[in-house]
């Protein structure tokens, strides 16, 4: 998928690869969908969405993000009513690709996984829409530009206990720089998503930390 993105849909996330013991920086971004899934995409109250055939990654890079839509474990957030399915997949390339705007994903070769989650940091993106509604979209006001959650909220993935500890939105353009989301910290989430404006192309990403109970 290239960096270049149209539309007001635009859901890119700049992540980053931070590797001991080397100068290496890898870049991850988040796009709009796979290919297999294009044609018959739908948001989360089974609406539409439109994709532009540049924007998809092609069909060797998606093979090879062995993406998991449903592991029948969910993600979920009393405070903001959300409840979504969580699948799984891999950066390729240093690029992830959620294939569904209907789901969270697990990045299983970031951080840790669930079955270490008390010894590091688990990962999860998701979508949002500025047109429609994806899973990211209960985690943000649009027109306040702010969270809908706060500190001390519930979160739940896999019968595991998470309490939100802060949120931030972080400029695309100097996530990748932020040492302090890609800090490996003991028994933290990470959930990010884009946050979408009311006009234009989203600019910034939502950052949530929560913290194992």
């Amino acid at each position: 998928m290239v960096a270049k993105r149209r539309g007001s849909r635009r859901v890119a996330l700049l992540l980053t690869a931070l590797f001991l013991a080397t100068a290496l920086v890898g870049v991850f971004m988040v796009g709009r969908g796979a290919v297999e899934y294009h044609s018959a995409a739908k948001d989360m109250h089974g609406n539409s969405v439109t994709m532009d055939s540049d924007e998809l990654p092609d069909g060797q890079q998606t093979r090879r993000m062995h993406a998991v839509q449903d592991l029948g474990l969910t993600l979920e957030v009393p405070a903001v009513s959300m409840k979504v399915p969580v699948g799984e997949l891999s950066a390729v390339d240093g690029v992830i690709t959620p294939p569904t705007f209907t789901q969270a994903y697990l990045v299983r070769n970031r951080g840790v996984g669930l079955q270490k989650a008390a010894d590091g940091t688990v990962y999860v993106v998701t979508h949002s829409l500025s047109d429609g509604f994806a899973p990211g979209n209960y985690l943000f006001d649009v027109a306040a530009q702010r969270a809908t959650v706060k500190r001390g909220d519930a979160l739940r993935i896999a019968g595991l206990n998470y309490s939100v500890d802060s949120s931030e939105m972080i400029a695309k353009t100097s996530l990748a720089s932020r040492s302090e989301v890609w800090d490996s910290v003991p028994g933290r989430l990470v959930l990010i998503t884009c946050l979408q404006r009311q006009h234009g192309r989203s600019l910034r990403n939502l950052v949530i930390f929560a913290q194992l109970q």
